[in-house]
């Protein structure tokens, strides 16, 4: 089967009550990634853009793992780091 094959038959694919029941309440917002400012309103946000460095295998894993003992994961630790850089 090729990938546009398996593409079309997930497009085509009917979803059944049970799905539709099981999915989390804010799904859609999960989905479109809409912020909530609280009262249920989504709120704009501005577009992203994609940053990549090349690290050794060994250090990323470290981060990794660190930033899972600290209840947090890469991503939120690079915005972070972006974030007070630019500001100061």
């Amino acid at each position: 089967m090729s990938k546009g094959e398996y593409s079309d038959l997930l497009k085509n694919r009917k979803r059944s009550a049970a799905d539709i029941e099981s999915r989390p309440a804010d799904m859609d917002k999960i989905i479109s990634g809409a912020k909530s400012d609280g009262s249920g309103n989504a709120v704009p946000h501005e577009p992203l853009k994609r940053i990549g460095a090349q690290i050794p295998t060994s250090t990323y894993k470290a981060l990794k793992k660190k930033a899972l003992e600290n209840d947090t994961n890469v991503t939120t630790l690079i915005r972070e780091w972006v974030d007070e850089y630019v500001s100061n």
